[in-house]
């Protein structure tokens, strides 16, 4: 299934989201997920990065793939290895739940800024379009 512009953006928006929240509670920067360091604590980070990406974001396993600079099948093994390293890894687990807790606000966050912000955008409109009826009234009476 092709993703559709919008929900693209609203992809890649959520991506920035994710890296930053991961930055902000381990302290892990996209560039050190992004490279082919295998030590222990970038590892796991970046399992839960291709695992959020995969499962939570929404994207195929192909495209979060390419945003790690993985194989596919990397990112597939991280989803399917997500059940049995939350349940039986601790470090992962709070790992990913406070990553995840961290983005899920931060976006709502984000998302609350642009809502208001196309609130105002639509209140500026109606007030113009009000102005321009009631000049368009005057004109013809």
């Amino acid at each position: 299934m092709a993703l559709t512009d919008d929900k693209k953006t609203d992809n890649l928006f959520k991506t920035e989201i994710m890296f930053k929240a991961i930055k902000d509670v381990t302290g892990i920067s996209k560039k050190q997920i992004l490279a082919k360091n295998r030590v222990k604590d970038v590892a796991i980070v970046r399992n839960i990065a291709g695992y959020m990406l995969h499962k939570d974001i929404g994207f195929t396993s192909t495209d979060s793939a390419k945003i790690l600079n993985l194989d596919h099948s990397t990112v597939i093994y991280y989803s399917t290895m997500f059940e049995t390293n939350y349940e039986h890894y601790k470090e992962y687990k709070d790992l990913y739940d406070m990553i995840s807790e961290y983005f899920w606000s931060e976006f709502s966050n984000k998302e609350n800024e642009k809502i208001d912000l196309q609130v105002k955008s639509l209140n500026t409109l109606i007030e113009r379009l009000k102005r321009r009826a009631d000049y368009l009234l005057t004109k013809n009476n």
